[in-house]
C-alpha cells in the first residue's frame, strides 16, 4: 500500500493541477480541526485545502517544505477509514 496523499486542485470539472504530495507516515498527528489533540502541536505554516465550511475538516500536522506544517483537508469516508487504521489518529 502506498502511503502518499496527493492533493490536487480541480478546475472546470476537467483540469487537475497537483498542489502537494505528502507521506502520511511522516505525520505527527491527524485529527479533526477543532480537536484538543492539536493544542500541544505547533505548526509554523498552515495550508488550507478544505472546502472552507469547517464541517468535517481534518488537520494533518507534518514536516513539509522544511518546516512543520498544518494541512487542512476535507476527507471522504474512504479516506477516514484509512486514517483510522493509522496509529497517528
Amino acid at each position: 500500500m502506498n502511503h502518499d496523499l496527493e492533493i490536487d486542485a480541480i478546475y472546470s470539472k476537467s483540469k487537475r493541477k497537483k498542489l502537494m504530495t505528502l507521506d502520511i507516515q511522516q505525520a505527527e498527528i491527524i485529527a479533526p480541526k477543532n480537536s484538543h489533540r492539536l493544542d500541544s502541536v505547533h505548526a509554523d505554516k498552515t495550508k488550507d485545502f478544505s472546502a472552507g465550511t469547517g464541517e468535517g475538516t481534518y488537520a494533518i500536522v507534518i514536516p513539509a517544505e522544511q518546516t512543520m506544517s498544518c494541512i487542512l483537508i476535507d476527507p471522504d469516508e474512504k479516506m477516514l477509514c484509512i486514517f483510522h487504521n493509522s496509529p497517528k489518529i
